[in-house]
C-alpha cells in the first residue's frame, strides 16, 4: 500500500505530472573514459525540462552479450519538481533522488 501511495503521489499533477509528460527520457550524448572505467554523459528529460547527467556505468560481459549497471543522483527541483511534503511539512521528501539500473543486452 506504501508503495502504491508514493508512486499515486508522484505521478499526480504537481509532481511529474504523468497525464501530461507520459515518459521520461534518457539519451547518451557521448562516452567517456575507457572500457575498464566507461563514464556516459546522457540527457535526461523530465516533463519539459533537460539536464545533462554523467553517469559511471560498469561493464560485463556475459554469454552472447553486455551487461551494463550503474547509478547517479539527480535533484527533483532542477526538473522543476517541488518535493513531496505531507502534513505541513511534518514529512518531506528529499531533493536528491538516486537512479539505479541495470541493463542486459543480448545477441542473438
Amino acid at each position: 500500500d506504501a508503495k502504491q501511495g508514493t508512486k499515486a503521489n508522484m505521478l499526480r499533477d504537481a509532481l511529474l505530472d504523468a497525464a501530461r509528460y507520459p515518459e521520461i527520457r534518457i539519451t547518451a550524448v557521448r562516452v567517456q573514459g575507457d572500457a575498464n572505467t566507461p563514464v556516459v554523459i546522457a540527457a535526461l528529460r523530465i516533463k519539459d525540462q533537460t539536464r545533462q547527467v554523467t553517469v559511471p556505468v560498469t561493464l560485463q560481459a556475459i554469454d552472447k552479450g553486455l551487461r551494463v549497471s550503474g547509478s547517479f543522483q539527480i535533484r527533483q527541483s532542477d526538473f522543476g519538481i517541488t518535493p513531496l511534503s505531507i502534513a505541513m511539512g511534518a514529512l518531506l521528501v528529499v531533493d536528491a533522488v538516486t537512479i539505479k539500473f541495470d541493463l542486459l543486452a543480448r545477441a542473438d
